[in-house]
């Protein structure tokens, strides 16, 4: 992907995938990401993973055909991806989403 392509690919996210993504990229858990995130099982976080990996064009690239364990980490592909064109967003423990309710 162009630096453009993750840039625009970035803002077209759904709100709640975009707060997943920016949890990854800083090294949060899996359960701070999901209350972050408003996510109610493993399964529905497991599944944004997914759709962010296609999102992004990450593949696994299998090392050993008989054992899909082999493959390479899709993790580290993403996190090097914004670290090469969106690098404001790793680990800086800021986030450009609030998604906190607002104080009346």
């Amino acid at each position: 992907m162009t630096p453009n392509q993750v840039r625009e690919t970035f803002e077209s996210l759904p709100q709640q995938r975009k707060i997943v993504l920016l949890g990854l990229l800083k090294g949060h858990n899996r359960e701070k990401i999901m209350i972050d995130a408003n996510i109610p099982s493993e399964a529905a976080f497991s599944q944004h993973k997914r759709q962010l990996y296609k999102d992004f064009k990450i593949d696994t690239v299998q090392h050993d055909l008989d054992d899909p364990r082999s493959g390479e980490r899709k993790l580290g592909k993403l996190i090097a991806l914004f670290a090469n064109y969106m690098p404001e967003l790793i680990g800086n423990g800021q986030s450009i989403i609030d998604n906190r309710p607002k104080a009346t």
